[in-house]
């Protein structure tokens, strides 16, 4: 499932990652960096398929860079 972060949390974790297929949040963090690895962790729970699905736009830098932080980490292959 496709995931994106959103600055609409409390003051204290004000980013938010939503799943956009549901609109469901998922979780909030104090910064967008750890907001980027509680994604990644959402995708690699997902397992490599739905990562096949979602890094399908190249032009996401934001999904692009998490992308090759898990192939750069061994999670995925390339």
């Amino acid at each position: 499932m496709p995931y994106k972060i959103r600055k609409t949390g409390p003051k204290d974790k004000p980013y938010c990652v939503f799943n956009t297929e549901t609109g469901k949040r998922k979780g909030c963090s104090a910064t967008k960096a750890m907001a980027k690895k509680f994604m990644a962790k959402l995708y690699l729970e997902e397992g490599k398929k739905g990562l096949e699905k979602t890094f399908v736009d190249f032009n996401d830098r934001e999904k692009l860079a998490i992308c090759y932080t898990l192939i750069e980490k061994g999670f995925i292959e390339s």
